[in-house]
């Protein structure tokens, strides 16, 4: 018997606790409850929760839409939960509901040696149109670049 997929939920305000405990598990450096309630009041953005059969959380990512562009602000899944298509399930929600938005491009930035994003942003059609040197600071005091991708969503 196989297990249903994950699913995608809305990202409210009601969960900016658990998006940070989420963000603070995948990423070096994580962002306070507070940064999430900041960015989620704010004009055009949305996210998601990736939810396993369970309901138990595996990631999330966070958008937002202004005159027609899109940006990722952040997308993270869980060490254990990566490469078991999560990501590419939050990704596509984002591009689901940028589309619907009437959005026509998306941006976003990937530290430079992250390749397992990299590689999925690129089987999403997105490509790299920039480079934002020191862009992400690490805890122990070095600095990496960004690079900044593009994809379109309608032609």
């Amino acid at each position: 018997m196989s297990l249903p997929p994950p699913r995608l939920l809305e990202l409210g305000l009601a969960h900016v606790s658990l998006a940070s405990a989420l963000h603070g598990a995948c990423f070096e450096e994580g962002w306070r409850p507070q940064t999430f309630v900041d960015l989620m009041q704010g004009s055009g953005v949305f996210g998601f929760l990736a939810l396993d059969w369970r309901d138990r959380p595996l990631g999330f990512a966070l958008s937002r839409v202004t005159a027609g562009e899109g940006e990722v602000l952040t997308l993270g899944v869980l060490r254990e939960s990566r490469q078991q298509g999560i990501g590419r399930l939050l990704l596509s929600g984002l591009c689901g509901r940028l589309a619907v938005l009437g959005c026509h491009v998306l941006f976003l930035e990937v530290a430079e040696g992250n390749k397992p994003a990299q590689r999925l942003y690129e089987s999403f059609g997105f490509r790299q149109v920039g480079r934002r040197k020191d862009y992400y600071a690490h805890l122990d005091g070095s600095r990496e670049a960004a690079l900044v991708m593009r994809r379109d969503l309608v032609s």
